[in-house]
């Protein structure tokens, strides 16, 4: 029998914290990530960004229409 040795008779362990809660999306018991540092305004004087992308805006021209969705059916 695989369950050989565990003690299921045993009571439940407490958990080593349990955390006060005041709604279901509370996230107070988490740190706050850290920001990586603002560039100062010399830094982006001597480094100005590089132009729009058009990786930025990947669906562009792109649309959903259900009346081509029921061509493509037939």
């Amino acid at each position: 029998d695989h369950l050989t040795g565990f003690l299921l008779s045993s009571p439940p362990a407490l958990p080593p914290f349990v955390p006060s809660l005041r709604s279901e999306d509370d996230t107070s018991n988490f740190e706050e990530p850290e920001r990586p540092p603002r560039p100062t305004a010399a830094a982006q004087r001597d480094h100005p960004r590089a132009g729009f992308h058009g990786r930025d805006l990947p669906f562009v021209g792109w649309c959903f229409s259900r009346a081509l969705t029921a061509l493509a059916k037939s």
